[in-house]
């Protein structure tokens, strides 16, 4: 099987695409599953629990265009919570180092002009 897959590449994605087409929850949980451990009904349920907006930015999941990722932590594995792909990546860019996120934190707080000041009133 492996080798008839090696040799037929373009039939076995036209196969996986059908599928993922035909079968997207089922697609869907079978990803969760495999990435993170969890059901795609989990993910409903955390979504649910965070109100179905980002835990970090709190933009609501229709604003999105995407489903909001699964964070996990990349040394254990174990699901944190539901992230907007913004958050995500940002949190991967930082190495997830809440230290990175403090200089970020204060770096913008020293660097802020008076019209970002005025915005963050409002």
């Amino acid at each position: 099987m492996r080798e008839w897959n090696a040799k037929n590449l373009d039939k076995v994605r036209d196969r996986h695409r059908t599928y993922k087409r035909k079968n997207p929850e089922k697609f869907r949980d079978s990803q969760l599953r495999t990435n993170f451990g969890i059901s795609s009904r989990k993910y409903d349920e955390m979504l649910a629990e965070q109100g179905e907006k980002c835990a970090a930015c709190r933009t609501p999941q229709p604003q999105l265009k995407r489903r909001l990722a699964v964070d996990h932590c990349h040394s254990s594995g174990q699901v944190r919570g539901l992230l907007c792909s913004n958050c995500n990546t940002a949190l991967g860019l930082t190495r997830d180092d809440p230290l990175i996120l403090e200089g970020l934190i204060s770096y913008l707080k020293i660097t802020r002009t008076d019209q970002q000041e005025k915005r963050h009133e409002k």
